[in-house]
């Protein structure tokens, strides 16, 4: 298991809303999805896992922390949800702070540290807004788990990044123009 399912739910449901358009059913269905993001406690799942709880309560927070973000970055992006809303602006906020946190402790701990792609790519979109030294820190980190791993899926995600960088950032969808698999 990489993704407690609750997580692996919403971001199918997530995919799903961002092939509509705009409408009042979309960003109700978009806010429901906040909703059920904002009420899944990664402690709670770690604990029903048989063994390693901690690397599972580490690898469920970030999971967690990397969904809520996606979800407001992408829904955002794809007109579900506003992206004048203040509230939006802090939990946006909040949850990069918290994955922005947890990304040191996870690429430390070897059971979840070759998990890490998708959480790095997240916090790779949120870094357009951050220091060089926080997108040096997520490129070396791709670049890392690529060598690591033995695969150029983590070197696509750091192109990808860049070029975004480059740009100053942007919507979700600025970063994502064309479909990329970033999947190990």
């Amino acid at each position: 298991v990489t993704l407690p399912r609750e997580l692996f739910t919403e971001l199918i449901l997530i995919n799903d809303l961002r092939a509509h358009g705009p409408s009042p059913e979309t960003t109700q269905s978009a806010s429901l999805i906040l909703d059920r993001l904002d009420s899944f406690i990664p402690d709670a799942w770690s604990a029903t896992q048989p063994s390693f709880q901690d690397d599972w309560r580490l690898l469920s927070s970030i999971f967690h922390a990397a969904m809520s973000l996606y979800a407001i970055l992408s829904l955002q992006s794809s007109g579900a949800l506003s992206a004048s809303s203040p509230e939006l602006a802090l939990a946006q906020a909040r949850h990069a702070r918290r994955l922005f946190a947890l990304l040191e402790p996870g690429m430390e701990a070897p059971k979840v540290k070759k998990r890490m792609l998708w959480p790095l790519v997240v916090a790779g979109v949120e870094a357009a807004r951050a220091s060089r030294e926080v997108q040096a820190y997520i490129g070396q980190r791709l670049r890392e788990m690529s060598r690591d791993q033995g695969c150029a899926t983590p070197l696509v995600g750091k192109q990808v990044l860049e070029r975004f960088w480059a740009l100053g950032g942007g919507t979700w969808d600025d970063c994502f123009e064309e479909p990329v698999a970033l999947v190990l």
